[in-house]
């Protein structure tokens, strides 16, 4: 049961997060007209607070928690994609960015950890993979979705739909493990 749940809000989050990450740097050029070079330059420091993030995540788990830790930062990062798309300057977007990376992957060293410490030892193999592909198969499927809807109907469509996916998965995870304390 553990494993299904854990499995199907990984399918939402991922799906949420599949209509948008692939064609963030598309999303940037056409909103900002922004050049190869800022781009790089933002995902660069994105990618370098994402990790980061993975040493800060310990700590301020240890402090409120893992499941606390996990929804409220990456609840954080999925409101941030919300307001993404209402930034008026590239500036502020990119600020907003880099912010939400390192918000948005201090959840992946615990959840990991988490799964691992409720899971049996003999189950723990079974359970990373298949929590592993419940992730990465919305990721595979989102960007055609999201290119349809930034073509058909607004740029900022997808964002928005991906953010609410995101945040309800955040919330669901919340009201679903907040009670769970794992072994250590």
């Amino acid at each position: 049961g553990f494993v299904i749940k854990m499995s199907l809000l990984g399918m939402i989050d991922n799906l949420g997060g599949g209509l948008i990450s692939p064609l963030m740097s598309y999303w940037f050029f056409l909103r900002y007209g922004v050049e190869l070079k800022s781009l790089g330059m933002l995902f660069f420091l994105s990618h370098l607070l994402a990790a980061l993030s993975f040493l800060t995540a310990p700590i301020i788990a240890r402090k409120i928690g893992l499941v606390r830790t996990i929804s409220f930062s990456h609840g954080a990062a999925s409101v941030i994609y919300l307001l993404l798309p209402l930034a008026p300057t590239f500036s502020i977007a990119a600020g907003l960015t880099v912010l939400r990376s390192f918000l948005a992957y201090m959840d992946v060293p615990l959840r990991s950890s988490f799964v691992m410490g409720v899971v049996r030892p003999e189950n723990r193999g079974s359970a990373a993979g298949i929590t592993s592909l419940s992730r990465h198969v919305p990721v595979a499927i989102s960007p055609t979705l999201s290119a349809y809807l930034m073509q058909s109907f607004t740029l900022n469509l997808p964002i928005f739909l991906g953010g609410i996916l995101q945040l309800s998965h955040d919330c669901i995870f919340y009201y679903l493990f907040r009670d769970v304390k794992t072994p250590e």
